[in-house]
């Protein structure tokens, strides 16, 4: 509990009050256009729980019978009937929103609906208050609350009543401040906000007792007694997802943003154009508000309190309501008499996704106020210078039907406001020069029974269905007789329009008659002949609109006729840049592409294939990928078709090709050369290569040595392994591979080798020693040795033979032959060789010694 200007209040979770706001929204979306503009807050006692979605006992009527009428009845072949079925219901007052289900027990005939929005005035209820013109419904008590603005009746007293809608009676007048206009609905109070105009000031009342339960200041711009209506008029729409009430200030220019909580105004949001209506649209927590004097709809992002666009209209826009069904808002767009006195109003129709204007709907009066119906869709119109409301199809925007409501008694009509009623499913306006409410149903509902071409009989069902309760009417039976005249059930010309050049079908389906029937057909357009069929072939030869007339004969005289219309429209031509495929030939089996190139046409180009080797499917591309599964050669054509049927092809060659078979293109081995030490073994692999890709299992290989230096094994397959003997040598390994007629052969070299000493390497020369010196200094001086020794046998040998010169030549005293110096010598020269190798000293006969005299003379004798 808090406290509100010092007495207590009730505050519950806002969250979860806009959650079950949003959920009933639908209910009682009406509403939004409705009430006046809050102010500063006042002393009010706490008020009751809320209460928005309590169960009224009885508040909804329920369906009890069905009754459809006539009863039965019997019509021609092709002839027809028409059914009404009326429903009974609990509290003698049926919803707008019971629904029916009609069915053939034989398919002799069709059905179809002949009034697509049944309504009619189920009453009218005296409101007693002085010029009814707001009106709200609390669906948790099943009341309709009704200003009653009393602005030009200075003695009147300013008032709201309160209308049962479970008995359509009224049940209590409540006392307001003056000149009340606007009122509002807060679910999550349950409290009712009324504008009064006239005291400058707004009322509040609890739905639950229907008494005043607050007053607060609230200032209204314009407001005098005995000043216009509209001067007057405050729109009200309750948010549910910020749980705030938005009213508009018409002569001020403003829309007001109120807290319930507190009863303040928490923001003024400057329009402009005399704000008039308002209308909540919950998918995206948006507040619509038209502008009366400058043809207009501001867009207010409820969440920040700023307005995000402005929408143009045409006229002067008064009433807005949202459509549930398909997320648009209606606005009644309109000049009033003054102005525009032929009455061409519209209603406006605005995306609410994208916030602009959709379309415009022509009502040939002046378009006041919307309602709209979320049992059926609907969007009911008053005008406000008619004695008909206009009802609206939201799925097609069309006025779907119209009926009287009141009459009007000066100059403008009673129409004025409108809500509906979640509880039994009516809408209520008030008629504001009439003081009275009236109440709106359809209840009923009529199908048309067309007879088909066969006589016999058949049986009519019909189920109605409200608030979940289903009841059956009695069965009704139809009799279909012949028909003694032809009946023409339709006459079409398909396609319409169509191009210039393209194809049309004129079909006729008639029955009844005697004998056989006949055809004749006038006023076909050039290019076009009449034949004695019901379905006739037409291509134009030009363009232009023709009216086609059949004539239906039957064998005794009896005939019927209908007419058709048939536009031909000069076509453009469609141009294929190119058609051709990816590649050809190609492989069978191998992926490719047709593409097309086309250009012009009207509409969407369409693409068809013909011809296709098999594998290929035509589908709509310009670009079609094939894989063939044929051998063959190919004519593909392209068959490409616009949106008015005019067509143009082209056509390309394909040839498939079964794929050649690998041939062998070389071999080799591998390792191509290697040595190898006898008895060892190694491995050799073979590899062909062939061409298209890789080698069949069909090719074979063969091993051969040329030598008994060793052994292969296996002698085929890819690989081999040699074994070499004990003998070295050289051998050559070839390998053959064979493939269909072609042999291709590759060798290797094989040396066989043995092993040879190689020094250990574990020994360290340097730790060597000969002659007791060091492995280095000994092999030294044995190297001087054997110089010294080379250079004394060479020495020697020329002494030798110089002395035997001297004792030729000068007969010298006898001295050993010289025959014997040199075997000396020799054995002085193989005795100084042997000597390092017995005691390395150096012989007493060694080159050292000097030479002897006689060797002396015998050299300077030379």
């Amino acid at each position: 509990m808090t406290r509100v200007g010092g007495l207590a209040r009730r505050m519950w979770p806002r969250g979860a009050l806009a959650a079950i706001a949003v959920a009933s929204l639908v209910a009682f979306s009406a509403v939004s256009f409705q009430g006046g503009a809050p102010g500063p807050a006042s002393l009010r006692p706490d008020p009751p729980l809320p209460r928005a979605f309590v169960s009224i006992p009885g508040a909804a009527p329920s369906v009890n019978s069905v009754t459809v009428s006539p009863g039965g009845g019997t019509t021609v072949v092709g002839g027809n009937l028409t059914f009404t079925a009326v429903p009974s219901c609990s509290g003698g007052v049926c919803p707008a929103g019971v629904t029916y289900t009609w069915s053939l027990g034989h398919a002799l005939g069709t059905l179809a609906h002949a009034e697509a929005s049944p309504n009619q005035l189920i009453t009218t209820v005296d409101t007693v208050g002085k010029v009814p013109s707001g009106i709200a419904y609390d669906p948790a008590n099943g009341n309709v609350y009704i200003t009653n603005d009393n602005a030009w009746d200075v003695s009147g007293i300013s008032n709201v009543s309160v209308v049962s809608t479970i008995t359509n009676t009224l049940v209590k007048l409540i006392p307001v401040g003056a000149s009340p206009t606007g009122i509002a609905y807060d679910p999550d109070n349950g409290d009712l906000y009324v504008s009064n105009c006239g005291s400058q000031n707004m009322s509040v009342i609890d739905g639950a007792n229907n008494s005043v339960i607050a007053t607060f200041a609230f200032t209204l711009s314009g407001c005098t007694v005995g000043s216009k209506m509209f001067m007057n008029y405050a729109g009200i729409v309750y948010d549910p997802l910020q749980q705030e009430i938005f009213a508009s200030n018409y002569a001020a220019g403003t829309v007001s943003i109120l807290d319930p909580a507190t009863d303040k105004v928490v923001k003024s949001i400057f329009i402009g154009g005399e704000p008039w209506g308002l209308a909540y649209d919950p998918r995206n927590d948006e507040i619509f508000v038209t502008e009366f004097d400058s043809a207009e709809a501001a867009v207010i992002n409820a969440s920040s309190g700023s307005v995000v666009t402005q929408i143009g209209l045409s006229q002067l826009p008064s009433g807005i309501d949202y459509d549930s069904w398909n997320g648009d808002l209606y606005v009644a767009d309109a000049s009033y008499w003054v102005k525009n006195p032929a009455g061409d109003g519209n209603v406006a129709v605005i995306n609410g996704s994208s916030n602009s204007l959709l379309t415009t709907i022509n009502t040939q009066g002046y378009p006041w106020m919307v309602a709209f119906d979320p049992a059926n869709g609907l969007v009911y119109e008053t005008d406000s210078n008619t004695t008909v409301m206009n009802v609206i199809s939201g799925s097609t925007n069309t006025i779907v039907g119209t009926f009287p409501i009141l009459r009007a008694s000066w100059g403008w009509s009673n129409d004025y406001a409108d809500v509906y009623d979640s509880g039994n499913g009516l809408i209520y306006v008030t008629g504001f020069n009439a003081s009275m409410v009236s109440a709106i149903g359809g209840a009923s509902d009529v199908n048309t029974f067309t007879a088909g071409g066969t006589p016999g009989t058949t049986t009519l069902f019909v189920n109605a269905t409200w608030n979940g309760r289903t009841v059956a009417a009695s069965p009704v039976p139809i009799t279909i007789t012949p028909q003694a005249y032809p009946t023409i059930a339709s006459f079409v010309a398909s396609p319409d329009p169509l191009a210039l050049g393209a194809v049309d079908y004129l079909n006729v389906s008639a029955f009844g008659g005697t004998g056989a029937l006949r055809y004749a057909y006038t006023g076909l357009p050039s290019g076009c002949f009449t034949r004695d069929v019901a379905d006739l072939t037409c291509v134009p030869t030009s363009p232009g609109n023709s009216t086609v007339r059949v004539y239906v004969n039957d064998s005794v005289g009896h005939s019927a006729t209908d007419t058709t219309s048939l536009t031909v429209e000069r076509a453009v031509a469609i141009l294929i840049s190119w058609f051709y495929p990816s590649q050809s030939p190609v492989n069978l089996g191998s992926a490719m592409v047709f593409s097309t190139d086309a250009s012009g046409g009207s509409g969407t180009l369409s693409y068809t294939y013909a011809g296709l080797p098999p594998g290929c499917t035509s589908s709509d591309s310009s670009v079609l990928p094939c894989t063939p599964q044929a051998v063959g050669t190919f004519t593909v054509r392209v068959y490409v078709n616009d949106t008015t049927f005019h067509s143009a092809s082209a056509a390309t060659s394909l040839t498939v090709l079964a794929p050649s078979p690998p041939t062998l293109s070389s071999v080799s081995v591998t390792p191509s050369s290697v040595t190898i030490t006898p008895s060892s073994n190694i491995t050799f692999s073979a590899d062909a290569r062939c061409s298209n890709n890789a080698c069949p299992n069909t090719l074979t290989y063969a091993w051969s040595l040329n030598s008994l230096l060793g052994a292969i094994g296996p002698s085929a397959g890819p690989t081999t392994k040699f074994t070499a003997g004990p003998v070295s040598g050289t051998a050559t390994l070839t390998v053959t591979a064979h493939l269909s007629s072609i042999s291709l052969s590759a060798s290797a070299t094989i040396t066989i080798e043995s092993k040879s000493v190689t020094p250990n390497p574990r020994v360290n020369s340097s730790n060597l020693t000969f002659l007791g010196l060091p492995a280095p200094q000994a092999a030294a001086f044995l190297s001087g040795v054997a110089l010294l020794v080379a250079a004394a046998v060479l020495l020697l040998r020329r002494t030798s033979s110089s002395t035997s010169k001297a004792s030729a030549g000068s007969k010298a005293p006898a001295r050993p032959k010289a025959a014997d110096a040199p075997k000396e010598a020799s054995s002085t020269t193989t005795t100084a060789a042997e000597a390092p190798q017995k005691d390395a000293q150096p012989s007493p006969e060694s080159p050292s010694s000097p030479p002897s005299s006689a060797s002396e003379d015998a050299r300077r004798e030379r």
